[in-house]
């Protein structure tokens, strides 16, 4: 299993999802480099939406967790849960 984690990437997975979504970007994140989440946040067909953190790391500062948590609000508000 930890040979193939090697190969995993966020960008083969987007491409292939025409859900929309919000991906945030840790600039100084050394587990999930910037450029891959922005790689992943061009790749997906829906629409997108992006939350940069500059001076944040691998983790879910708080700007970040309420765009999530508005997303998803306005996802069920439209009608789209299910």
């Amino acid at each position: 299993m930890t040979e193939a984690v090697r190969y995993y990437d966020a960008v083969n997975l987007a491409a292939r999802t025409k859900a929309s979504g919000i991906v945030t970007v840790g600039f100084i994140d050394t587990t999930c480099p910037p450029t891959g989440g922005y790689a992943a946040f061009n790749a997906v067909a829906g629409e997108a939406t992006i939350v940069d953190e500059p001076l944040s790391g691998h983790a879910v500062p708080p700007r970040s967790s309420e765009a999530m948590r508005s997303a998803i609000l306005r996802h069920a508000s439209a009608g789209n849960a299910k």
